[in-house]
């Protein structure tokens, strides 16, 4: 066992997660907001006079909500202490998920009348519908400036279904449990909800101004598929979502296929652009957390070379991680990083717990344990912090035993597997920021 990769792992986890958060900086006056977004050098700058809005509404949208508007907090309590003005007519909202929400930015959002709602995920409720209502009457005041920042997570989030609720849980249940891929998924439910794909901007006046700005936990950034764009007016890939209907159907009684195959056959290809749309400004993406992950580990592990892969990596959890380590053994010593995502299919009524980076983390650590490569760690870990339906963000590996690990596997059990193994441990961190997956392969001389 590598007793020292257990003490690097888990502060090298401690110590990654602050870096990746959103890289937003708002300056406020009396007169404008001055907002400077994206990691250097390509850094956005945008500047608002207040004077030219009746209202202002900063929105903040998926998993990674709550981190995107804490920068405006912090602003605004700033400008409270100094005794400045703040602008009576700026409106701060998030949606989150409950489980991802750090207590210290709820207490600081609160503090500067932030209301914050929360969705359910990865199956919507009544509380997303409510959740999407709640934004699309707050936006639809004409002449209003709408800050939107949009995350991962949004499309479970705020949900307004052309069909009956509890028939769109079920196909989302369906779609997240099966092996489809996030762009496939979203491909479906932007036919199926009228929040998504420029449905939340068709509803904003035309005297009003919209910007966005997108975290992107799709490996490809294509905008149609981070949250489901609900600000975005792209040509939706109907063809695509089509094909995974198809896969669903047989599942889904005849009333349901034909509830659902009404909605679909009435859809256009898009809503036309809206006068006062802005191109989305994604502010970060899976590649800047590779790269973040990449500088600390040069600082943890500086006797190793660090490769920092960015072509993002996609599929089923298995064949995803079985590359990764053939590909850093083949290269020998050194530190290995990859991100993008991957998927894993299971039966909900497995009794499981777990999600794909546990379960990625599990099947590594089997097959290195068959090698008896002890030389070896392993880590996988959701960047939003929660891996699955779990609390967990992931697991880590640094060598020895892993018995019961393939009837766990069977299971779709990880989360129970990792949960105080001694030889590997779950990962947890506080707070979204939601750039996908990271895979780290340390292979020790």
């Amino acid at each position: 066992m590598n007793l020292r990769m257990s003490t690097v792992l888990p502060a090298l986890f401690e110590s990654l997660h602050p870096t990746l958060l959103p890289p937003i900086i708002p300056k406020i006056t009396n007169t404008e907001i001055i907002l400077e977004t994206g990691y250097a050098p390509s850094q956005n700058r945008d500047v608002f006079t207040l004077s030219d809005y009746t209202s202002i509404n900063i929105v903040g949208l998926g998993k990674a909500s709550l981190s995107s508007l804490m920068p405006f907090a912090t602003e605004l309590t700033s400008l409270k202490n100094r005794g400045s003005d703040v602008p009576s007519n700026l409106n701060l909202l998030c949606v989150s998920k409950l489980d991802t929400s750090s207590p210290e930015h709820i207490s600081a959002l609160t503090n500067v009348n932030c209301k914050i709602l929360y969705g359910d995920h990865p199956t919507p409720s009544e509380k997303s519908v409510t959740a999407a209502r709640t934004v699309q009457t707050l936006t639809s005041s004409p002449s209003s400036l709408n800050l939107i920042f949009i995350s991962g997570g949004t499309s479970s989030l705020c949900s307004l279904p052309s069909i009956s609720l509890p028939l769109y849980k079920s196909i989302t249940t369906k779609l997240v449990t099966s092996s489809h891929s996030i762009q496939s998924i979203n491909s479906l439910r932007s036919l199926l909800d009228t929040f998504k794909s420029g449905g939340l901007s068709s509803s904003i006046p035309s005297s009003s101004t919209l910007k966005t700005y997108v975290i992107s936990d799709v490996v490809d950034d294509d905008i149609r598929y981070i949250g489901s764009g609900p600000t975005m007016f792209q040509e939706r890939d109907k063809e695509r979502a089509l094909e995974v209907w198809k896969t669903l159907k047989d599942e889904c009684s005849e009333s349901e296929v034909e509830e659902v195959e009404d909605v679909l056959k009435i859809q256009e290809d898009d809503y036309g652009i809206w006068e006062g749309y802005n191109e989305p400004i994604i502010i970060s993406r899976n590649s800047d957390a590779v790269i973040q992950a990449s500088s600390i580990l040069k600082m943890s592990l500086p006797h190793l070379n660090v490769n920092a892969d960015l072509d993002p990596f996609e599929g089923s959890a298995d064949s995803v991680i079985n590359k990764i380590i053939d590909s850093a053994l083949k290269n020998g010593p050194g530190v290995y990083v990859k991100g993008g995502e991957s998927t894993v299919e299971f039966d909900v009524n497995s009794g499981g717990k777990g999600g794909r980076n546990m379960e990625m983390t599990l099947i590594g650590a089997i097959k290195l344990n068959k090698m008896k490569l002890n030389n070896v760690s392993i880590a996988c870990y959701g960047t939003d912090g929660n891996d699955g339906p779990t609390d967990a963000a992931g697991a880590m590996w640094w060598g020895g035993g892993v018995e019961g690990g393939e009837e766990s596997l069977g299971r779709h059990d990880s989360y129970f597997f990792w949960e105080g193994r001694g030889r590997g441990e779950l990962i947890f961190t506080e707070g979204g920021t939601n750039l996908a997956d990271l895979v780290v392969v340390i292979v020790e001389k």
